[in-house]
């Protein structure tokens, strides 16, 4: 939930930036706390466990990623995997002991961000997200 939480608060603080009703005072102190929020984060939205992290979770899988990022991601997933084939580790996956996976319904402003998101991007490259899923 890390980066998809990054990935929220930046959002709304771009929103809040762009919105002309704001005051210019509120839009300085937006902008400020947006590149110190990127700053401080950017190690967050590097590192190979919160990416693999966000990537596996069902929810938002490769959504809040650009494309260059994806190519990355895969390879990372796939060195991770290929080291636990050859370390026997594996856990055998039966029905008994997969969890049923629960969606929450867009209830909050990190579904509908998530939402928008996904949907910007299917119109934008005019190709389906799940093309570009890590399977």
């Amino acid at each position: 939930m890390v980066n998809p939480i990054i990935y929220t608060i930046e959002t709304k603080l771009d929103n809040f930036i762009v919105k002309n009703s704001n005051t210019a005072v509120g839009i300085g102190f937006a902008r400020s706390l947006r590149k110190s929020i990127s700053n401080i984060f950017q190690v967050c939205k590097n590192d190979p466990a919160y990416l693999l992290a966000t990537v596996i979770d069902p929810r938002f899988k490769t959504i809040l990623m650009e494309s260059y990022e994806v190519e990355t991601v895969k390879d990372l997933l796939t060195r991770e995997v290929e080291s636990l084939r050859l370390t026997g580790d594996i856990l055998e996956v039966t029905e008994q002991n997969i969890l049923p996976i629960t969606v929450p319904v867009s209830t909050n402003s990190l579904w509908d961000i998530l939402q928008e998101r996904s949907i910007s991007n299917t119109s934008n490259e005019g190709v389906s997200c799940v093309k570009n899923e890590v399977r």
